[in-house]
């Protein structure tokens, strides 16, 4: 008999949970701590109105103090060291088959091609799985001979994946296996998808990521794909957008069936706290959740523009706006620290703890 294969689950599958990780004082966060912790506890509000939150917290019960108890109550706590709060891309990625199997991918992270420390973050999932916050029956897969972020991976939920040659073919995440089509066989192969499309674009300016696939184009259904379109000539990302909606073009005569929905560009977006630097503030790191589109807002004209856009696209959703300015200050959004938990993946005895 044949073994049935699980697949890489899709984002807008029904969920149990967001993960997300607390910031702290012991992060890159430290700087601005308090002003990132209120945007926290305002992400957490708003996720909580449609499921619970898990929220990796420090050992240290003070870390967390400004974290209001209505809010705790709302989220299963669960204490674990972290260098950082970018769970998107540590975080666990999901599988599961089409008669219901289930299974957590952890790859390794090494920090975007070591550029920072990820020691601790590189064992969150382990540290997860110890601490049976999944149910039984999901099996843990061992991919740590491999280095990928889930950021990097979109998947159509029928067995595609959408990712960039910048970041799956760098040499400083697989130096043993960079070279394609190898690292995209093994990638496929963990991921159990069929097939691949590797956009070859410049990151967007102050992407630290060598430019994740969830800041410039998400799918949003199997045959939908919703990107950052090259809206304003006078930004710096005009260049790498303009290549990006060219590629997308091309898939799209490609694959028939493929609809492309464009979303208006930021445009340059300096930082508050760095001299000469720009963030890659991005309305296409939105966050899927269960009845809802959360959409990273930065206080610009076009804010409202992308919230129009994503709620005719998906008019059975509510698109919700959430201020993430303050995200961006350490070049990543509302996906990038978010990592959804799908539904029957979370140990059930812990569900029933969570004030719904």
């Amino acid at each position: 008999m044949t073994q049935e294969i699980m697949q890489m689950l899709h984002e807008w599958a029904p969920q149990d949970a967001i993960l997300l990780a607390w910031p702290h004082s012991q992060s890159d966060w430290a700087p601005i701590l308090p002003e990132v912790q209120r945007t926290y506890c305002d992400i957490i509000a708003q996720v909580t109105h449609f499921e619970p939150v898990v929220l990796i917290v420090p050992e240290d019960p003070a870390e967390y103090a400004s974290l209001p108890s209505e809010l705790r109550s709302r989220c299963l706590l669960v204490p674990c060291a972290t260098n950082d709060t970018w769970c998107r891309d540590y975080g666990p990625l999901a599988l599961q088959s089409p008669s219901g199997a289930r299974g957590i991918v952890d790859f390794t992270f090494n920090a975007w091609g070591g550029k920072f420390g990820a020691t601790l973050d590189n064992q969150v999932v382990r540290h997860l799985v110890a601490g049976k916050l999944f149910a039984p029956e999901v099996t843990y897969i061992d991919a740590l001979d491999l280095t990928f972020e889930g950021g990097a991976l979109e998947c159509n939920g029928e067995g595609i994946l959408l990712t960039t040659k910048s970041c799956v073919e760098d040499p400083h995440r697989n130096a043993h296996l960079y070279e394609a089509p190898y690292i995209y066989k093994e990638l496929l192969a963990h991921l159990g998808l069929t097939d691949y499309c590797s956009l070859e674009v410049d990151p967007l300016p102050g992407d630290d990521t060598d430019g994740h696939i969830d800041t410039i184009a998400r799918f949003i259904d199997p045959d939908t794909i919703i990107y950052v379109s090259p809206s304003d000539p006078t930004a710096q990302s005009f260049a790498a957008l303009t290549e990006l909606e060219r590629q997308l073009q091309e898939l799209a005569r490609q694959r028939p069936n493929l609809r492309l929905i464009a979303l208006p560009d930021v445009g340059d977006y300096p930082s508050r706290y760095e001299t000469d630097c720009l963030i890659p503030a991005t309305y296409a790191n939105f966050l899927l959740v269960n009845g809802a589109l959360l959409l990273p807002i930065y206080g610009r004209s076009t804010d409202s523009e992308a919230q129009r856009i994503l709620q005719q696209a998906l008019p059975h959703l509510e698109v919700v706006p959430i201020d993430c300015s303050i995200l961006v200050e350490q070049h990543g959004s509302l996906h990038c620290i978010s990592m959804q938990i799908p539904q029957g993946f979370l140990n059930p005895s812990l569900l029933d703890t969570i004030t719904r």
